[in-house]
């Protein structure tokens, strides 16, 4: 999800659905020695603390009354360091072996003291001037960088170093269809952390330890789960803080939700059902499927021409004529009939869209997940089907809000009103205190 119009109530939000693959695989202790992956760094941005504090200020308006006071109270006690952000370039891996150079941005706090290191994953952007590797051409206020400066900014002047990578499909990889729901994202993901602690060591930065907190909202919530889990499979470093927002953690799930649907709820049906479909298109570029199986058996026009075109999201080419929302409108009758009863080549889609599920697997770190109550873009079903594998399977979870007795559904929220009280949430409890987090199970 990615906030690209801005009021004085709410962010104006337009989701697109992914999905990543974290494989499971033995630990690798020498990941942190991997060879050299930066490519290219470029400073674009510097920022004094009262830069820092003058540039978040200027979204205060835009924010509800508890998550202003949030980050009043951080801007007042916990905004210590000077912040340069850098635009870098560097080689990862896509799903068919072959490298491609990524992009990224690196926000990094100035001085002297041992610093800390997180990732923050975004949410889904139709912008390419959106992504955290053009911060440095965005104007403070503006609807472009919004986010990152929200969710990066506070906590890189807070001494964290924060990696925030683009995706494939934006920056350096333009022209390449959007890595939403295969492993390509968290591949990515991960190996622009390995960029940014190549990074720290290259510009002589101290960290007080390896430990990495993890966050981010709606894709970014999908993407920052798939991370902690790679993270784990492939290294020793200590996860201080998973903080997993509204992400769609059960790709099959909401399919299978969907189709058995007669109208599509909320007044974002139409592009709910659109980034449905950058979702399956996704998925067929980035694996090996039937031939039979194809973007174009699977949904309707106008939508189809649109994604073929662009590669990206359909909403613009939402008919406005058309009221019935159901999922018939939209996706092919033979693709419906063929999920529903799980009949030739589709069987081979349904087991890849189970096999994508991120979240069943045992964090030997802490999670923390967050969803809106009234969520009908990402459905709430989604965090139960995390939440119920994590401690079915053993793993730690920690609660949203012991006191209020919220384990992870936040009541009221939707999709969108939902993001800013993640806000007022990571401001409050976990930013500042992923130190007294970091809780490692017994094996």
């Amino acid at each position: 999800m990615r906030f690209t119009t801005l009021n004085s109530n709410l962010f104006l939000c337009f989701i697109g659905l992914f999905f990543i693959v974290a494989p499971c695989c033995k630990k690798n202790n020498n990941v942190q020695q991997a060879t050299s992956t930066i490519v290219s760094q470029k400073l674009v941005k510097q920022l004094n603390t009262s830069d820092v504090i003058n540039t978040l200020k200027l979204y205060l308006p835009i924010l509800p009354e508890s998550t202003k006071k949030a980050l009043n109270s951080f801007i007042a006690k916990d905004i210590k360091y000077a912040v340069n952000v850098y635009s870098i370039t560097y080689t990862t891996t896509l799903a068919n072996g072959s490298s491609i150079v990524a992009s990224g941005a690196i926000f990094c706090p100035q001085g002297s003291k041992a610093l800390r290191l997180a990732s923050y994953q975004h949410s889904t952007t139709t912008d390419m001037g959106d992504i955290p590797s053009n911060y440095g051409n965005i104007i403070p206020g503006g609807n472009k960088g919004a986010e990152a400066t929200l969710m990066a900014l506070p906590f890189a002047a807070n001494g964290y170093v924060v990696s925030c990578p683009d995706y494939i499909g934006f920056g350096s990889t333009y022209g390449k269809v959007e890595s939403y729901i295969t492993n390509q994202t968290i591949t990515n993901t991960f190996d622009m952390l390995q960029a940014t602690k190549e990074f720290i060591k290259q510009q002589n930065i101290s960290l007080n330890d390896d430990s990495i907190a993890i966050y981010g909202y709606s894709e970014g919530g999908f993407a920052s789960l798939g991370l902690h889990k790679m993270v784990e499979a492939q290294t020793q470093w200590p996860v201080s803080l998973d903080f997993s927002g509204s992400g769609p953690y059960d790709i099959k799930g909401m399919l299978d939700s969907i189709l058995n649907l007669t109208a599509i709820p909320g007044k974002y049906s139409w592009n709910f059902m659109a980034t449905y479909g950058l979702t399956l298109y996704s998925l067929l570029s980035y694996y090996q499927l039937p031939a039979s199986l194809n973007i174009e058996g699977m949904i309707n026009q106008p939508w189809l021409k649109n994604l073929l075109q662009s590669n990206t999201i359909l909403w613009p080419y939402t008919p406005s004529n058309l009221t019935n929302d159901t999922p018939s409108i939209f996706f092919k009758s033979a693709f419906i009939d063929g999920i529903k009863n799980n009949t030739g080549d589709f069987g081979a889609l349904n087991q890849l869209l189970k096999a994508t599920a991120v979240y069943n697997w045992k964090p030997q770190y802490p999670v923390t997940l967050f969803a809106g109550s009234i969520d009908s873009f990402v459905f709430t079903t989604n965090a139960d089907s995390a939440y119920n594998a994590i401690t079915r399977n053993g793993g730690k979870y920690i609660p949203l809000d012991v006191a209020n007795n919220y384990n992870y559904i936040y009541p009221g929220a939707d999709h969108f009103s939902g993001f800013l009280i993640y806000l007022e949430y990571l401001y409050n409890k976990f930013a500042l205190n992923a130190n007294a987090m970091l809780v490692k199970l017994n094996n």
